[in-house]
């Protein structure tokens, strides 16, 4: 388990990607800013760009739903089975404004 503190600019969900690991579950927590955040369940869709192995991440074409967050707002994201689409432009955020999460990462597989 480890975890990141990541800041960034908010995006258009055009401009973003939906995200998926194989090892890792992601809890991610907004600690400053507001972004909104896709959740969607991987079907049997293969990934739209090759699964980089060093850093556990695969990129999808998924249908979910957007979920606001900000603080006090968490969200657990499965390996193998959950995709996420974070830094998204919320509501009235203006695109390049700057969100700061932490996401921790816990290893769920034995391999």
């Amino acid at each position: 388990m480890y975890a990141l503190v990541t800041e960034g600019p908010l995006k258009a969900a055009s401009d973003t990607r939906w995200e998926a690991h194989r090892h890792y579950a992601d809890i991610h927590y907004t600690i400053n800013g507001v972004e909104d955040i896709g959740a969607g369940r991987l079907g049997r869709e293969k990934p739209v760009a090759p699964y980089d192995t060093a850093k556990d991440i695969a990129f999808y074409s998924v249908a979910g739903r957007f979920h606001r967050s900000e603080g006090f707002s968490y969200f657990v994201f499965f390996p193998g089975r959950d995709a996420h689409q974070p830094g998204v432009s919320a509501g009235n955020a203006v695109e390049g404004e700057v969100v700061r999460r932490l996401v921790i990462k816990v290893r769920v597989d034995e391999n």
